[in-house]
């Protein structure tokens, strides 16, 4: 019987992937400009090796609390990893945010991986993260926490709804770049109001103007912080349920 044409000229082709060969297996980087291919191995290789050791966090319980937690760290890396996938070319500020997220990975994986939750009691402008119940991804926000909350009573809650920009891979990155964490030991300057309160700035998926999964986003962000698990030990923290006040800038 003779072998049809059309499989003789894709028997080279295929015979790599059904004997498991280098064809199938060797893969390489995209071509970025701005990253040099070693750079660029190198930080898929990172992507890689701290997405190991954040599986089995992800997957140890299923708290919302503790997902929560895990999505402190998760966010970065989700970050870093849309950015390798979806841009193909990098200034040298963008080279820097995608550093500054294998580091941010690294400082919250080791904690998390001890029970450990250090940034829970910290001050300033702060990234926090959640898992979205809409489709199980992670969500960043950032919060400008006061030196101290009311205690015993309510406090307040200022959502900040910022304007939409265009989608790309470094969308989250570059948002999280906006919330420099406050240094341990950094004195912050108390609110200018008589009553302080906590400041919100859900991302809203970028671009939907906070309709649609947006508007949920934005939901799910003030849950997470009204529950109290995003900042449960920062002194005088109540744990009330806070009084919302919207902004929009």
């Amino acid at each position: 019987m003779s072998v049809p044409r059309w499989l003789s000229l894709l028997a080279p082709l295929l015979l790599p992937l059904v004997l498991g060969g280098t064809a199938a297996s060797a893969w390489e980087p995209p071509v970025y400009q701005g990253l040099t291919p070693a750079e660029a191995a190198e930080l898929w290789d990172e992507l890689a090796t701290l997405g190991e050791r954040l599986r089995p966090l992800e997957t140890a319980s299923h708290s919302a609390a503790v997902q929560d937690r895990v999505a402190d760290a998760a966010v970065f890396l989700k970050g870093l990893e849309w950015a390798l996938t979806y841009d193909r070319t990098f200034t040298p500020a963008d080279v820097t945010l995608l550093r500054q997220a294998v580091v941010k990975t690294r400082e919250r994986l080791g904690p998390l991986e001890q029970g450990d939750l250090p940034w829970g009691t910290q001050t300033g402008k702060l990234v926090r993260g959640f898992r979205s119940t809409i489709d199980g991804s992670v969500q960043p926000y950032g919060l400008v926490i006061p030196p101290s909350l009311p205690d015993r009573r309510p406090w307040r809650l200022d959502v900040v709804l910022h304007g939409s920009t265009r989608p790309v891979g470094l969308s989250e990155l570059k948002f999280c770049a906006r919330f420099p964490e406050t240094p341990p030991g950094t004195s912050v300057p108390p609110s200018p109001f008589d009553e302080p309160y906590l400041e919100l700035h859900p991302l809203g998926r970028v671009e939907n103007g906070y309709r649609f999964a947006g508007d949920t986003v934005g939901c799910e962000a003030s849950e997470a912080v009204s529950s109290g698990q995003a900042f449960s030990q920062i002194a005088g923290a109540s744990g009330e349920t806070p009084r919302l006040r919207m902004r929009s800038v």
